[in-house]
């Protein structure tokens, strides 16, 4: 395995793309940063993706701790590389300023954690 964070993005782009070559790969664990590379992999062979992403933070950070491909910002490298179709954010309960504004000038649709709940409440009974 690559030491290098770039060198292991670039394998991960790299065997998702294979594994696109036999069908839809199924990707479980491991850090936030590696949904970017996966997420090219998939854009390179389908277009823009519509993403429907469910979790407390959105990931759009420019950067964290000086790391623009960190954990943090996944789905801001994939809206910058035209990776993303319409992104959906689900859940979310931790949005900073910069991300709002990203976001919101990308047509990021942010969907708190209390708006998730209060919907529940509305669906009709049976």
């Amino acid at each position: 395995m690559p030491k290098d964070a770039s060198d292991a993005r670039a394998e991960i782009e790299a065997r998702t793309a294979k594994a696109l070559e036999t069908g839809a790969p199924l990707s479980l664990g491991g850090d936030h940063s590696i949904t970017y590379p996966i997420l090219r992999a998939m854009q390179a062979r389908y277009g823009k993706l519509n993403i429907l992403h469910v979790d407390a933070h959105t990931d759009l950070y420019d950067s964290f701790d000086g790391d623009r491909y960190s954990h943090a910002s996944p789905f801001a490298r994939a809206i910058e590389d035209a990776c993303v179709g319409t992104l959906v954010q689900v859940g979310l309960r931790s949005v900073g300023p910069n991300e709002r504004r990203f976001g919101e000038s990308h047509g990021v649709v942010m969907l708190g954690a209390d708006a998730a709940q209060a919907n529940l409440h509305k669906r009709p009974h049976a």
